[in-house]
């Protein structure tokens, strides 16, 4: 029970074991104050970040570890239509010694869609990633992030530019 007029504070633990994305994460807790009254409850939004650990790593495991290596790190789209859909891709090459792992790709902007491909990836092999950009009334920057089980860059990033 909390008087009127104080303050209460929270803890909470986050168990990214429990869900299969890395990187920013994004939900939320719902309070209900009184169980008999749950028209009253509130929902506060929760943010993290998942990241691989790489800390356990010896300087041998680095030498023989997967290097990703991105085929742009812009691209720039052509003038299309304000609801028209305009479809590109990117490579992804692994430059390392071991099976590079693709743990995901996403973006932060509604508009884009990513389409399929191979979570991993040989050494000296590549794979091309397709994506599909809802274009907008107005120019914009869209920045698309790519995880990997690369220890030196886990996470790389492409801004797409739609003029």
């Amino acid at each position: 029970v909390v008087p009127p007029g104080e303050r209460v504070s929270f803890n909470f633990f986050i168990r990214p074991d429990r869900t299969p994305l890395y990187g920013f994460v994004s939900d939320s807790v719902t309070f209900v104050p009184d169980p008999a009254n749950p028209a009253q409850s509130f929902t506060m939004p929760v943010v993290a970040t998942f990241d691989e650990d790489f800390s356990a790593l010896t300087a041998d495991d680095y030498r023989r570890a997967p290097a990703a290596e991105l085929s742009a790190e812009t691209i720039e789209l052509p003038a299309t239509p304000a609801g028209q859909s305009v479809t590109t891709n990117f490579a992804i090459r692994n430059t390392g010694r071991s099976p590079l792992l693709v743990r995901r790709i996403y973006s932060g902007d509604s508009g884009v869609t990513i389409g399929r491909y191979k979570a991993n990836i040989k050494p000296g092999k590549s794979v091309t990633v397709p994506l599909t950009v809802l274009a907008s009334d107005r120019p914009r920057r869209i920045s698309v992030a790519i995880i990997t089980n690369d220890p030196i860059t886990p996470t790389r990033s492409i801004t797409i530019t739609q003029p």
